[in-house]
């Protein structure tokens, strides 16, 4: 780079003496300033075609880096979409599962509840039965404390005896 720089120099040095027609050795002079010149006009010009190479080939990585990045992040978002589905899907999984366990133990439940039901049936029919069969003796002291037992029929038909046992 020093070099270039003497040599612009020089060239420059070189251009500001006047030259006369007359003399060839002036003529051989100007051409060699013109040949260096071109010279150095050609390799500036490389220079700059080779910084605008690496300009290029900068802007280039920049946006490969930050394709890249966005590549990942997409494939990121891509993985935790997946994982949240996947999650939602156990969750609901769960929930049928959940749901169809409660519908099970509700129908044992209403199983269980509809035998209680049947069976209190039963025994009130059998009651019933009984009662229109036979008479029940209730032994209920009378008012007096003698220990008369008296039927459910006397009962009824003693309408006081019975206010008096009734709480």
């Amino acid at each position: 780079m020093e070099e270039l720089k003497k040599e612009v120099q020089e060239a420059r040095r070189q251009k500001s003496r006047t030259l006369t027609p007359a003399k060839s050795e002036d003529v051989e002079e100007g051409t060699d300033q013109r040949a260096t010149a071109l010279y150095y006009q050609q390799e500036l010009q490389q220079l700059k075609d080779e910084s605008e190479r690496y300009k290029a080939q900068e802007e280039l990585e920049s946006e490969n880096k930050h394709r890249t990045e966005m590549e990942n992040s997409r494939k990121e978002l891509t993985l935790l979409a997946q994982s949240h589905r996947q999650e939602l899907d156990d969750v609901r999984r769960e929930g049928w599962e959940e749901m169809a366990q409660l519908g099970e133990e509700l129908r044992q439940h209403r199983e269980r509840v509809m035998a209680v039901l049947s069976e209190k049936e039963q025994e009130l029919e059998r009651l019933r039965e009984a009662k229109n069969n036979s008479k029940v003796l209730i032994s209920i002291p009378d008012s007096l404390g003698n220990g008369l037992d008296l039927s459910q029929k006397q009962l009824f038909c003693f309408p006081c005896v019975h206010r008096a046992v009734a709480p």
